[in-house]
């Protein structure tokens, strides 16, 4: 049995004993060996073991002929610290992704806080928003309502009245005012102003004005008219204008009585214009709204008192 332990021994180590290098490079094999066991537990960043076998490999590099069971152990050394650089970049990766992880959950956390904090402050400046954009409207609206105003004459309308010539006879001149009553009185370009008797009945059609008409001063129309002074002579006066029709039945009649001319008069405005039906053959739909319905009155000319008068 000695001698087949001998034979072994002859056959793997190939030398009768082993010289003083081969017990150092054995060493650092061991040393070697007593590392990788460490790391196993305590795994190093990556390339690590990649430095460290690179290292022992120089060192090897300059032991001469090797028995067979050292080379045996190098290869041994080789693939544990190559499976040990493995499992650091994977483990390293793994980390990397948990960090990652980790750092967008805590941004997703912080903004979410920075959110709640702010959801107050953020209502308060969208509200502010809000109520400035809605004053920002609103002004615009009311600048575009003045504009329009000023263009088309907005709520504003014109009445025709009658006033007495002091010639004596029953000619009758006609005048153009803005509604005395408009709470905002604006000019009315480009009216035209027409009449036609319709008691008694006298179908000719009067252009009166075609102008604009300002809101503090009369305007005196073209043509004049001449009523009866036995009942009542009604004429129905049309303003065209940009801010829709207007129609103003105006009724005069002579005073026995008081020995002057009165009139009345309402304005009604057209909202919706009538539309022509073939099965009538007459113009139907049309919407009016009353604007004024002045009561009998008498345009007699109020005098002027010079002590009243101031000139600048």
């Amino acid at each position: 049995m000695a001698w087949q332990w001998q034979d072994v021994r002859q056959a793997f180590i190939r030398k009768p004993s082993l010289s003083k290098s081969d017990w150092l490079f054995l060493a650092i094999q061991v040393a070697a060996a007593v590392w990788i066991d460490f790391w196993w537990f305590h795994l190093p960043p990556p390339g690590y073991s990649v430095g460290v076998l690179a290292v022992l490999a120089a060192v090897m590099s300059v032991h001469g002929e090797m028995p067979p069971f050292q080379k045996v152990f190098w290869l041994l050394l080789i693939g544990a610290f190559l499976f040990l650089e493995f499992r650091a970049i994977d483990w390293d990766r793994v980390n990397i992704d948990a960090r990652d992880a980790l750092t967008r959950l805590e941004e997703r956390s912080s903004f979410r806080e920075i959110l709640v904090e702010d959801q107050n402050h953020f209502a308060q400046a969208l509200q502010q928003n809000q109520a400035q954009f809605d004053r920002t409207l609103r002004n615009m609206n009311s600048l575009s309502r003045k504009t329009e105003d000023v263009l088309t004459g907005g709520n504003s309308y014109a009445i025709v009245t009658p006033t007495p010539m002091n010639d004596g006879t029953d000619v009758l001149e006609l005048s153009a005012i803005v509604c005395p009553r408009c709470k905002v009185q604006n000019s009315i370009p480009a009216a035209s102003i027409e009449l036609v008797q319709t008691q008694p009945l006298d179908n000719r059609r009067v252009v009166l004005l075609h102008d604009t008409i300002d809101p503090h001063y009369s305007k005196q129309c073209l043509e004049t008219i001449t009523p009866s002074r036995i009942g009542e002579t009604i004429y129905m006066i049309t303003v065209l204008a940009r801010n829709r029709p207007t129609y103003e039945p105006l009724t005069v009649r002579y005073n026995d009585e008081k020995k002057r001319w009165e009139f009345k008069y309402k304005v009604e405005r057209e909202i919706q214009q009538p539309h022509y039906n073939p099965t009538s053959k007459l113009a139907e739909g049309q919407v009016l709204k009353l604007l004024v319905d002045e009561p009998w009155n008498s345009s007699v000319m109020t005098h002027v008192n010079p002590k009243t008068v101031k000139v600048h």
